[in-house]
């Protein structure tokens, strides 16, 4: 159980159960309706985890997303035991950021770069749990240098452990090509890539110009609203293509123009040279960022580009992005919905 033995109950919702995501489990929806003392309500939330009632879940919880308070004012006759709401909440899961910063440059100060999330539903203002506790932190830090002097002395303990990739990793074969695609916060692990491509090409005796014969096809495709808005590493990532470090920087900046403009955009013109980077030269392809939308995007653009400039049939170029990810290891993906 995720409960230790001995506990205060201010402790377990403060830093152990999930009162916020957690209460949208169709769990804990059925351990409501167990103890509501009107049927009516009883049947409403029993609906809203049946078959029947899938859409319904889908609007009235997934979409606006209720805490527990919200739903014990919206179902006032629910009356749950104690014990029963500390077996049917689930607990605070980890979130897993990206380093953005490889330990060839600083192996004892990893970087992470995350977006605070903020966002309002039918029930008001929400914010996202670690990252909107972690920009509580950090804002103090950067608006007073002085603060940050009496912040350090006192100091802040923020919980963290390190997960290995197995796979998502820069290629340990300088020659082999690389493409990366990461919108957003997406692009984070990526800067870490760049700098460890760096140290690998300086020990190999790069001296500062774009790298000689035997060194691979890079290429990096970032996608953002702005320049001026979340160009995140922008100035980092353009030194990196003046200085050979990185072949091509291609930036969709969505919101930038009158015309909307992403990722996926930028790869299908670029589509007869990620053909023959993946087919001919072995490219490894790099994603990360959004599950839901971006991940799936880029997979069937990646498809088609291989059906358009590779000569492949669409289940052909479907099975080659399969062997790609599963037996050659060279399609990998971090994302997250």
């Amino acid at each position: 159980h995720h409960l230790p033995p001995s506990f205060s109950i201010g402790w377990a919702f403060t830093h152990s159960l999930d009162l916020a995501a957690g209460a949208q489990r169709k769990s804990v929806l059925r351990a409501l309706a167990e103890h509501c003392g009107d049927a009516a309500q009883a049947r409403t939330l029993l609906f809203l985890t049946s078959r029947a009632g899938r859409d319904a879940y889908k609007h009235e919880i997934l979409e606006h997303q209720p805490s527990l308070v919200d739903l014990l004012c919206r179902f006032p006759s629910c009356r749950l035991p104690l014990d029963a709401l500390l077996d049917a909440l689930p607990p605070l899961t980890p979130r897993l950021y990206s380093i953005t910063s490889a330990p060839q440059r600083d192996a004892h100060k990893p970087q992470v770069a995350l977006s605070v999330v903020r966002f309002d539903t039918r029930y008001g203002h929400r914010q996202g749990v670690a990252t909107n506790w972690l920009d509580g932190l950090a804002t103090p830090l950067l608006a007073s240098p002085s603060a940050s002097t009496q912040q350090s002395d006192k100091g802040s303990l923020v919980p963290v452990f390190l997960k290995r990739a197995e796979f998502f990793k820069h290629p340990a074969d300088l020659a082999a090509p690389l493409i990366m695609v990461g919108p957003g916060t997406g692009v984070a692990p990526f800067r870490g890539f760049l700098q460890q491509r760096k140290a690998a090409l300086q020990a190999a005796g790069w001296t500062g110009q774009p790298p000689q014969l035997g060194v691979g096809e890079s290429r990096l495709y970032f996608g953002c609203r702005r320049r001026d808005e979340d160009y995140l590493y922008g100035a980092e990532f353009e030194e990196d293509v003046v200085s050979g470090v990185l072949g091509a920087l291609r930036v969709a900046f969505s919101r930038q123009q009158a015309h909307k403009v992403y990722v996926q955009d930028l790869m299908r013109e670029d589509g007869a040279l990620l053909a023959r980077l993946i087919l001919e030269q072995g490219a490894y392809v790099m994603v990360c960022g959004d599950g839901a939308g971006m991940a799936k995007d880029v997979h069937a653009t990646l498809q088609a580009i291989l059906v358009q400039h590779g000569g492949l049939t669409d289940a052909d170029a479907a099975a080659k992005l399969i062997s790609l990810a599963q037996q050659e290891k060279r399609y990998i993906r971090d994302i997250w919905s």
